[in-house]
C-alpha cells in the first residue's frame, strides 16, 4: 500500500449490530455507512459518516416518536503494537485506535460518532407539551380539565403569612 492511496466504500449494516444504540431506543433502523480510508505513513487516517433511523421515546411526553439521526467521525488508526508506551505522547497512544493485517473494526467509532450526536433531550417536536403534572394526560393529544396554577405546597406556610399581614392592615 502506498502512502496516499484511498478506498471508499458505502455500506449498509444491520441495527443490531450497534448494542448500544438499541440499549437507548425501541427499534434501531439500518445503518448507513459511507466511508474513506487513507493510507498514511503511520497506517490509515479514516473519515466518513453514518445515518440511521431510531425510534426514541420523548423526554416530555413519553410518546415513541422515529429520529433520524446522522453522524460524522473520523481517526487515525495505528498499527497494533506500533508505538512505544513510553513515549512523551504516550497519553494519547492509549486512546488510539488500532488495527491487526488489513481489518479496521470502525463499529465503535461509528457507535460513539451516533451516540454522541444524540440531542441530551430528545423531544417528538420542538413544542411537544408534554404531560399534565396532575392527571398525566398527553397535553399534544388534548387538553385536560386540570387547574394549572395551583400552588406549590412547599410555599404554603409563605401564603398563609400573607393572609396574616392583609388580616392586621385590614384591622387598622
Amino acid at each position: 500500500d502506498q502512502t496516499g492511496t484511498w478506498v471508499e466504500y458505502e455500506r449498509e449494516l444491520p441495527g443490531e449490530k450497534f448494542p448500544e444504540l438499541a440499549s437507548i431506543a425501541e427499534n434501531v433502523g439500518p445503518v448507513k455507512v459511507y466511508v474513506k480510508a487513507t493510507k498514511t505513513e503511520s497506517g490509515y487516517f479514516v473519515e466518513g459518516r453514518a445515518e440511521t433511523k431510531l425510534d426514541l421515546i420523548c423526554t416530555r411526553c413519553l410518546g415513541t416518536f422515529t429520529y433520524d439521526l446522522e453522524a460524522s467521525f473520523s481517526d487515525q488508526f495505528l498499527p497494533e503494537g506500533s508505538f512505544d508506551h513510553d513515549q512523551e505522547d504516550s497519553l494519547f497512544n492509549d486512546q488510539a485506535s488500532t488495527y491487526q493485517g488489513d481489518h479496521l473494526s470502525l463499529s465503535p467509532l461509528i457507535t460513539e460518532s451516533l451516540l454522541l450526536n444524540l440531542p441530551m433531550k430528545v423531544l417528538c417536536s420542538s413544542d411537544c407539551q408534554g404531560l399534565c403534572p396532575d392527571c398525566g394526560q398527553n397535553l399534544n393529544e388534548e387538553t385536560c380539565q386540570c387547574v394549572i396554577d395551583k400552588p406549590d405546597p412547599r410555599l404554603a406556610p409563605l401564603a398563609d403569612l400573607f393572609k396574616n399581614n392583609s388580616a392586621r392592615e385590614g384591622d387598622n
